[in-house]
């Protein structure tokens, strides 16, 4: 099933059968799930509105206002589970994003990336050992030779979002 083109494309291997036999599958909630409390809820409330005797026997076993505050309530914490789940599915896709980029630049990238912003302003130390070393390598982990600091301050200010490092592109 895979064609010439997928050996260059990196995200051509992702799927559900790239993950590990070992590796932990997502939780995938079946059927109603957590819908269920809000429906029944929208139905005690509908058959209060809209049906006299029912209204009448919760209003004598248990309060009409008492049974609102706690329609209320559980509406109150519906939402706040809305809030919890919107609040993980944001970390799973950012966990998600991580795996891509990590994919793409390199398991060590924002590693290298940060490194390179090191010996970037390293170049502008007062000592002539710090410079020469940073640029030694910095060449190395680029393959750019410059000659001065400006310069490859420029350099790494258009190619730092795109920067992947010899060592990954070596390896493919």
């Amino acid at each position: 099933m895979a064609d010439a083109s997928s050996k260059d494309d990196p995200l051509a291997g992702l799927g559900p059968d790239a993950l590990p036999p070992d590796a932990p599958r997502p939780h995938r909630a079946r059927g109603i799930g957590p819908t269920l409390p809000l429906a029944v809820l929208c139905a005690a409330f509908l058959l209060v509105a809209f049906h006299q005797g029912f209204a009448d026997w919760i209003d004598g076993q248990f309060g009409l206002m008492r049974c609102y505050a706690a329609g209320l309530a559980l509406l109150f914490a519906f939402v706040l589970g809305l809030f919890r789940s919107q609040t993980r599915l944001r970390e799973r896709l950012l966990d998600l994003m991580e795996e891509v980029l990590k994919l793409y630049y390199g398991p060590n990238f924002r590693r290298e990336r940060e490194a390179v912003d090191i010996l970037v302003r390293a170049l502008d130390s007062e000592q002539e050992t710090v410079r020469t070393v940073a640029m030694a390598h910095l060449q190395r982990l680029t393959g750019q030779a410059f000659d001065d600091a400006r310069a490859w301050r420029d350099w790494w200010a258009e190619h730092r979002s795109s920067f992947s490092s010899l060592r990954k592109e070596a390896k493919s």
